[in-house]
C-alpha cells in the first residue's frame, strides 16, 4: 500500500540468503552463533527498512550525534552494516574452514 518496493527487495535478499544457508548448512554446518547473528542480521535490516519513526526510516535515524551535520555519524545504518559485515564474514569463515585445512594438512 505505501509501495515501498525498496523493502521489497530486501526481503528478497534476506529470502535468497536464507536459502543458501539452509542448502549449506548440512555440509559446512554452521555454528548457532553464526546463525543467530545472520538472523539478527536480517531482522536489524528488514526492520531498517520497513519501520518509520517521524516519518524516517529507521536506517536514517541518528543513534549518537559523533560528528554532527554534515556527517551524521553513526546512524543506525552504520550500525547495521557493522553487524552484518561481521557476522557475513564469520559465515565466509566457516563456508571457507574446511577448504582451508585441507589445503594446510596437504
Amino acid at each position: 500500500m505505501r509501495k515501498n518496493y525498496e523493502f521489497l527487495l530486501y526481503v528478497g535478499v534476506i529470502v535468497f540468503f536464507l536459502v543458501i544457508i539452509i542448502l549449506t548448512n548440512k555440509k559446512v554446518n554452521f555454528p548457532n552463533v553464526v546463525l543467530w547473528g545472520l538472523t539478527l542480521w536480517g531482522i536489524l535490516h528488514l526492520s531498517g527498512g520497513g519501520i518509520l519513526i517521524n516519518g524516517n526510516r529507521l536506517y536514517e535515524i541518528i543513534l549518537i550525534s559523533i560528528v554532527g551535520e554534515p556527517y551524521n555519524i553513526f546512524k543506525y545504518d552504520q550500525f547495521v552494516h557493522i553487524v552484518g559485515f561481521g557476522v557475513a564474514a564469520l559465515a565466509i569463515f566457516y563456508l571457507l574452514k574446511q577448504f582451508l585445512q585441507e589445503k594446510i594438512d596437504k
